[in-house]
């Protein structure tokens, strides 16, 4: 099969005006040093787990500004008024600029609603799921401290609140660097600012002001929308935490992929209405970043060995690569770098599934129906080489490396766990690896 890409860069690099107005921006931010007292160590690992505490556990109120530094032209500036209950339920309206003004968007806990004027359409679709439970939490921040170098910076005062300063620092260079004003009492993220590996700054998003009451009146959090607004729902299923079940609710064959970045894992699953077509839809997370890929069946028959990607930066940060061959069209988003983002659809292929399952199966050997799990909740056949590599070097049993992998443990920890070579395994997962 013969395939190429078109690399469509419309536009030259971030600007030095950008980063120097999104800067000025900040500084006129109340931001000074300021010394908390302790009452306990304070580390990067304290300090996430505060921060995955707070989210959807705190009530808040505030006046939010989301600076987009923008590849295709001047960077865009949204101030929005934002509400947020401790049960989840949210809304944030914009305020500026004058020709979003009324966009809305509301989180009832169950279904997200987005309004927008000008077409005068409500968009629907599922809330997220959020877990709440100390082992989910212990989890995520294994999964963020495996993909990132997070390096405590300081204390500083953000939106006239105490802040610890993060600052996290991608393992796989795919992905950005990020900065996070974490508030010191609460949790809440106040500022989160985006860099890419060449330093250009892509995305800050802050309050410029915030409160903590302890009540919010139900009213706070309800959208009202125009009687003639035209609803939409997108979501087509549930959502669910597994491959197997999105297959049950499609009336077509889904492909995870081969391999992923680093560190990226399989979030959640859903149909979801994209671009006017139902797609299957799985979002993977490192922990703080999250790459998207969408998939369906062609709309038109197309020859066999039919194999076409385009790579798209998106104004304002994103990447998408739009990838057809022979049986499936795939879209996939990230907030990556466009060449590491690409090369995930080489491992897009639901044709040759068989073949590397023939492959792994004739180097490791696993047990019965374990690989079919395994690739069920998306891992990508290097991990579970690695997994098997272990098992079968440390003679325990699959099941147990694959539970503990499950548990948020990587496979470098497990191979030093079980006193395991690392460089060992890292060569006989290669073969698996993304290309």
């Amino acid at each position: 099969m013969t395939s190429y890409f078109r690399i469509h860069r419309r536009a030259a690099c971030r600007t030095r005006l950008s980063n120097f107005l999104i800067t000025a921006i900040l500084l006129t931010l109340p931001l000074a040093v300021f010394a908390l007292p302790d009452r306990r160590p304070v580390t990067p690992e304290s300090v996430l787990e505060l921060y995955l505490k707070a989210q959807n556990r705190v009530n808040l109120r505030g006046r939010m500004t989301v600076i987009n530094s923008s590849a295709h032209g001047p960077t865009r500036t949204v101030r929005k008024r934002v509400v947020r209950t401790a049960d989840g339920r949210s809304l944030a309206e914009v305020l500026e600029p004058a020709e979003e003004r009324g966009s809305r968007t509301m989180d009832d806990g169950k279904w997200i609603y987005s309004y927008d004027p000008v077409q005068n359409q409500v968009k629907i679709k599922h809330s997220l799921p959020v877990k709440r439970d100390p082992r989910a939490i212990a989890r995520q921040t294994r999964l963020i401290l495996r993909n990132y170098r997070v390096i405590l910076e300081g204390r500083e005062r953000f939106a006239d609140r105490a802040c610890y300063r993060l600052r996290c620092v991608p393992r796989d260079p795919i992905n950005h660097t990020l900065h996070l004003w974490i508030d010191a009492q609460t949790g809440v993220e106040l500022c989160r600012q985006e860099n890419d590996r060449r330093g250009n700054t892509l995305n800050v998003t802050f309050f410029n002001s915030i409160e903590y009451p302890s009540r919010i009146e139900a009213r706070e959090v309800k959208a009202q929308f125009p009687a003639n607004a035209r609803k939409v729902n997108i979501s087509r299923s549930a959502i669910y935490s597994d491959i197997a079940s999105l297959r049950r609710a499609s009336t077509y064959d889904i492909s995870a992929p081969f391999w992923m970045p680093e560190g990226y894992e399989l979030e959640n699953c859903a149909m979801m209405m994209v671009d006017g077509q139902n797609r299957a839809t799985l979002r993977y997370t490192n922990g703080l970043s999250v790459i998207t890929i969408c998939q369906a069946p062609p709309l038109q028959r197309r020859p066999p060995g039919y194999s076409i990607a385009n790579v798209l930066t998106l104004p304002y940060g994103e990447v998408m690569v739009d990838y057809a061959t022979q049986s499936r069209d795939y879209m996939v988003v990230g907030r990556c770098d466009p060449h590491g983002l690409s090369s995930i659809v080489n491992g897009l292929n639901a044709e040759r599934e068989a073949d590397w399952r023939a492959r792994l199966a004739e180097a490791f050997r696993p047990s019965n129906g374990l690989l079919s799990q395994m690739r069920n909740r998306g891992m990508g056949l290097d991990t579970i080489a690695a997994l098997l590599a272990i098992s079968r070097s440390a003679r325990q049993k699959q099941e147990t490396l694959y539970a503990l992998y499950m548990d948020g443990w990587d496979w470098r920890y497990l191979a030093r766990r079980f006193q395991v070579n690392e460089e060992q395994i890292a060569s006989q997962m290669r073969p698996f690896q993304r290309r």
